[in-house]
């Protein structure tokens, strides 16, 4: 059995290939940009950008499958394209080929990216010129600055901004510098600077962004009370942080529940709350505990404006730090929640529902495509590209919620598929399945 499949940092990609339940990389021999965008096709982004000999983005292990690749260009999958034949080549890991995708539609001569981070929507700013990549230095950056970027990358408004390279250094050109913009800008090339290349700056001022993934607030950003999610990989998940009197604190999980959560999640441009955990589940705080004792009745914009005792007055160590995991898909609208799990990537993972008040995982027994379908439909997605058995995306934990699944693929979500049952199951976690 074989699939193509590809290592990714937001859209730089290492090519790799599992082929008789191995993974290998592909040699750089005869790589173009044909080959570079079927790879880019695959894995669900606009188009390549460009490709990478001489293990750029690393040297790979093991076994070198592909050699020699020859696509056309319009193939769906890197298999279907010319090769000399699996494990044949004159290769040596030194070798290994890379890609860096399009992220979006909208991209130009002048593109933007995020770099630094596991997180599509947040990352150190780097702006692509003269065909080559190079990072913005933090003197002068704002709120305008970031809003503007954040809309040209798709994004509904800024978060936040990050100085002093927080998402690491990025090395080559600094090619703006002083950036300057109104806030009405469509690209930040059009904002006022010093000019390509002129800069008094060094790599460890790289500037970087947190954008929006929900929907814009009505409520005038500079007026809220900041928030954040601190202690998970994901932008929709994580301990509650709140910023007051120049310090970020944590927020105490006594009395905390779902209309609290919903609160958050909302002020930060998520649609709602999935659920809220308590007990410091995304890790333990440091510094203040701001807020104890919240009481939100769930419609207010901003979580000051809940009732609570007062700032820093509470009783509680960081060991009750609060958390909440919000709702990332304007669609979803069922009291069944589905979420996926395991991978850095938000397009794929292992499946989890939520039932009972506790997540759990779903059985690969008769699982298919036609599953697979409604569940992306499910979180907003527009189809399954594919699914894997076999804890592909690791082995979770507690409840199998759902076995036997049998959708005819035109359900609006999984709960409305015939199943054995919540918890009916005859199978163990090396059985979850993913998509």
């Amino acid at each position: 059995a074989m699939s193509t499949l590809h290592w990714c940092s937001i859209c730089t990609c290492i090519a790799l290939s599992v082929y008789s339940g191995v993974w290998g990389t592909v040699c750089d021999d005869y790589f173009d940009l044909d080959d570079a965008t079927v790879v880019c096709h695959q894995l669900g982004y606009v188009s390549a950008v460009s490709y990478k000999f001489n293990a750029y983005f690393g040297a790979g292990t093991g076994q070198i499958w592909m050699d020699d690749v020859g696509c056309a260009g319009s193939e769906s999958a890197l298999q279907l394209c010319n090769f000399g034949g699996w494990g044949i080549h004159n290769c040596a890991h030194s070798e290994d080929v890379g890609v860096v995708c399009h992220n979006f539609t909208n991209a130009t001569m002048d593109s933007v990216r995020l770099s630094g981070s596991t997180l599509p929507n947040q990352g150190r700013v780097e702006v692509y010129h003269d065909g080559v990549w190079g990072t913005v230095c933090d003197d002068g950056w704002d709120m305008d600055n970031s809003n503007v970027l954040c809309h040209q990358l798709g994004y509904s408004s800024a978060v936040s901004y990050k100085l002093g390279a927080y998402f690491g250094t990025g090395f080559g050109h600094i090619w703006m510098d002083n950036v300057n913009c109104a806030g009405s800008e469509s690209e930040l090339q059009m904002c006022s600077f010093n000019g390509w290349g002129v800069n008094d700056c060094s790599h460890s001022e790289d500037v970087g962004v947190v954008c929006h993934v929900g929907q814009v607030s009505t409520t005038t950003p500079t007026t809220l009370l900041k928030v954040r999610l601190s202690g998970s990989a994901w932008a929709n998940q994580g301990r509650v942080e709140v910023y007051h009197s120049g310090e970020w604190g944590t927020v105490c999980d006594d009395s905390w529940d779902m209309q609290d959560a919903s609160v958050v999640c909302h002020q930060l441009g998520f649609v709602g709350a999935s659920s809220f955990t308590g007990n410091a589940y995304y890790g333990l705080g440091t510094g203040r505990i701001w807020m104890d004792d919240v009481d939100c009745t769930g419609n207010e914009m901003d979580l000051q404006n809940c009732h609570f005792p007062g700032w820093s007055v509470n009783d509680c160590t960081h060991s009750e730090d609060a958390g909440v995991d919000c709702h990332t898909s304007t669609s979803a609208t069922s009291t069944l929640d589905v979420r996926l799990s395991g991978s850095f990537l938000p397009n794929q993972g292992r499946v989890e529902v939520y039932h009972g008040g506790v997540w759990g995982t779903v059985c690969d027994d008769s699982w298919d495509l036609l599953d697979s379908d409604v569940i992306c439909r499910q979180l907003g997605y527009s189809s399954a590209v594919s699914y894997k058995p076999n804890a592909y995306f690791g082995a979770g934990f507690g409840q199998i919620w759902m076995d036997d699944v049998n959708c005819a693929g035109n359900e609006h979500e999984l709960r409305a598929c015939p199943f054995n049952g919540w918890g009916d199951n005859n199978c163990q976690h090396s059985e979850d399945v993913g998509v």
